[in-house]
């Protein structure tokens, strides 16, 4: 089977998810090419295969396998170390969570991240590999993605089977208070990057590549960025770039359609961090249902092209 390459950035929203054209399933040809999550060695839950790419902020299965990835996945995550508090322990969570598995996972952060450094130290079956990235910066996602493209070469990868985009920047300022420096700065980082982002990994060919690995980019967006959830106003910068977000990323599930990438978007809930001690959901649970979501997705139970779903598997309304 394929190795899985996880990318995982620390700067933007949420990123892209990217599905094959008809008249087959996209992600059917995903679950085909890496069938598991889990990397070398038996493995008793069948689970979805990806080169994912994400962010640091911070499944239950049904079917039984004994099938053995001889090579770990390779996924690519984004996500933001600094600007917003709560990603971290959910980016922690989906890295440990997919290096368990025997993943190889490329993280990046725009900053210093204790959590990855600390995996780094001990990945346990998987590999992981962390860069410096800022999705805002066009120059710093064109140096990261020239050296995802050398990490892939030189381990003989065809391309990312996952990518999760989950860098992000918050700003809660009311309309009274609200600038237009909040509002350019919130789209350069939660709109823009993941647009800088995809269109790198296209150009270097780890995703939607001649090689044509079907990958799924993940886009985490919010439900403030709902317009039929919007039942309280404010945070108006922050409501536009997520909304604006999600119709990037719908865009893109039908631009991508026929390099067999398919985009989705996923709301990780609201979920617990130093800054939100009363959340309800908590990082690891969060994540294993977005994992759940991407899986089932897989298995053909959801259709993720250019949809948007939350932790607990259910539809978001635009």
């Amino acid at each position: 089977m394929s190795r899985f390459f996880v990318f995982v950035l620390f700067v933007s929203s949420s990123f892209l998810y990217i599905l094959t054209s008809p008249p087959l399933r996209p992600l059917t040809l995903l679950r085909h090419a890496t069938p598991l999550l889990r990397g070398p060695g038996g493995v008793r839950h069948r689970r979805l295969s990806w080169h994912w790419a994400g962010g640091e902020r911070d499944s239950e299965t049904t079917t039984t396998t004994t099938t053995t990835i001889n090579n770990p996945l390779h996924i690519s995550l984004t996500s933001p170390s600094i600007y917003l508090s709560l990603h971290p322990p959910t980016l922690t969570q989906l890295v440990r969570q997919l290096l368990a598995r025997g993943n190889r996972v490329h993280a990046t952060a725009r900053g210093p991240s204790p959590g990855l450094a600390a995996l780094a130290a001990n990945p346990g079956p998987g590999r992981l590999t962390v860069r410096t990235c800022d999705v805002a910066s066009p120059a710093s996602v064109a140096a990261w993605s020239d050296e995802l493209a050398r990490d892939l070469e030189a381990a003989a990868a065809p391309g990312l089977s996952l990518v999760i985009h989950n860098a992000g920047v918050a700003n809660w300022a009311p309309l009274k208070n609200v600038t237009a420096d909040d509002m350019v700065d919130l789209f350069r980082v939660n709109t823009v990057g993941a647009v800088l982002t995809t269109q790198a990994l296209l150009r270097v060919g780890a995703v939607g590549g001649k090689a044509g690995v079907p990958c799924t980019a993940a886009f985490m967006t919010s439900k403030m960025g709902s317009c039929a959830d919007c039942g309280s106003g404010g945070s108006l910068a922050y409501r536009a770039s997520k909304a604006a977000l999600n119709v990037v990323v719908k865009a893109l599930s039908i631009d991508l359609a026929d390099r067999k990438v398919c985009a989705t978007l996923l709301h990780p809930g609201w979920v617990v961090s130093d800054m939100t001690r009363n959340a309800p959901t908590s990082a690891s649970e969060s994540v294993a249902g977005m994992l759940g979501v991407l899986e089932a997705g897989a298995a053909g139970e959801l259709d993720l092209a250019g949809a948007w779903y939350d932790y607990k598997r259910e539809v978001v309304p635009w």
